[in-house]
């Protein structure tokens, strides 16, 4: 789900500002705007999204399916890329796993693309 592309189609649906948006999703202005740069939504804030985004017709309840299946797929294939770089991780030498966990951490937290 593309979150950002999301809170922006549900802003001009709904009309509301970030503010606005934002209390109707049981969070504040700051978590809306991390949103919109590409923060991933923590707790039940994701499932608050669906849920307006399907109140306000932004999702559709097939497209959802779709791309849960889709997403599903994806999930598998980077499950079996992780396990293979690992493996080759764990053969390397002490600088190499270090910087490979440096930027592995980078990358989760969402600090690079």
């Amino acid at each position: 789900m593309n979150v950002p592309a999301i809170i922006i189609a549900l802003q001009k649906a709904s009309g509301l500002n970030q503010t606005q948006l934002a209390k109707r999703l049981g969070a504040n202005q700051n978590d809306v705007s991390r949103w919109l740069k590409g923060r991933e939504p923590r707790g039940h804030a994701m499932e608050n999204i669906r849920s307006l985004a399907l109140q306000y017709g932004v999702l559709t309840e097939s497209a959802e399916r779709q791309s849960g299946s889709a997403r599903s797929a994806a999930s598998v294939d980077i499950r079996a890329e992780l396990a293979e770089l690992f493996a080759d991780l764990v053969k390397a030498d002490e600088e190499k796993q270090r910087v490979a966990l440096f930027t592995l951490r980078r990358i989760v937290r969402g600090k690079e693309s």
